[in-house]
């Protein structure tokens, strides 16, 4: 609760930089592995079903 409380002040949350590693979506994808093929396809499946 206290999270949200300071995010909706628009306070900052301190965060250790070591080494500034940005994860793209691929980058992501790529480290799940198998595991995250059928993920993306019932995403995608979810998707067009409800839209």
């Amino acid at each position: 609760m206290a999270f949200i409380q300071l995010i909706l002040q628009g306070g900052s949350v301190p965060v250790e930089k070591a080494g500034e590693m940005k994860l793209t979506l691929l980058d992501l994808a790529i480290k799940g592995g198998w595991v995250m093929i059928p993920i993306i396809l019932l995403s995608f499946f979810a998707a067009y079903i409800f839209i």
